[in-house]
């Protein structure tokens, strides 16, 4: 899902991208990827970035967050990766994430993954994950101008016509589009239980193991 940064009255693109969603007890393991055009030279190299991960904690487990690729051992510094949590030792719901370059280069970075998140889900069913209070700033200090869409990052959800309950109802709906991809006319989105752009085994058996499952 990708979440648009507005720089310098231009619209840049921060991603992010979802590497697998979860089946029943499973894992998310969700990637933070800051894809800023190269080839502008009205953008500034990105030198630091900060935000927060905001997702149901009753739903959702955070086991791990991680610096990205982008940012090495000798490139980097490390302000904060911190899983919230109460005073009870529960979480919150929230992850502040944010890490910046160090160095007195102006060469920065343009592209790259940011961030790793890991996720433990909960409770089968649909949940959704938003990336807030994003800000990015550059090598000279100066905050960026961004903008952060509403999409929301959802995983697995075997009721994929949304009435409540996982019935035939759903098994049907997945089995006309059985074999088709993103670029197939049969292709629906919430068939793609799973959303790796086909439609396969894995969305059909994932239906099927939570049949009778009410929302």
């Amino acid at each position: 899902m990708p979440i648009y940064a507005d720089v310098a009255g231009t619209k840049k693109l921060l991603q992010v991208k979802q590497d697998s969603i979860a089946l029943n007890k499973g894992e998310i393991n969700l990637n933070i990827n800051a894809m800023f055009p190269t080839d502008d030279l009205d953008v500034d190299k990105l030198y630091g970035i900060e935000f927060e991960v905001k997702y149901n904690s009753e739903e959702l487990s955070a086991k791990e967050v991680l610096k990205g690729d982008v940012f090495t051992a000798t490139n980097s510094y490390k302000v904060k990766a911190e899983i919230l949590k109460d005073n009870t030792g529960k979480e919150s719901g929230v992850i502040k994430f944010a890490y910046a370059f160090k160095g007195r280069d102006i060469n920065g970075i343009s592209t790259g993954n940011v961030a790793k998140v890991k996720f433990i889900t909960n409770k089968m069913g649909v949940s959704i994950i938003n990336v807030d209070n994003l800000s990015v700033g550059n090598y000279l200090g100066n905050e960026l101008a961004v903008k952060v869409s509403k999409e929301n990052i959802i995983t697995a959800n075997p009721d994929v016509n949304n009435d409540g309950v996982v019935n035939i109802k759903d098994y049907a709906y997945c089995a006309y589009s059985f074999g088709a991809d993103k670029n197939d006319i049969r292709y629906r989105l919430n068939a793609d239980v799973n959303r790796d752009g086909k439609i396969d085994d894995i969305d059909v058996n994932y239906i099927i193991e939570n049949f009778n499952y009410k929302f």
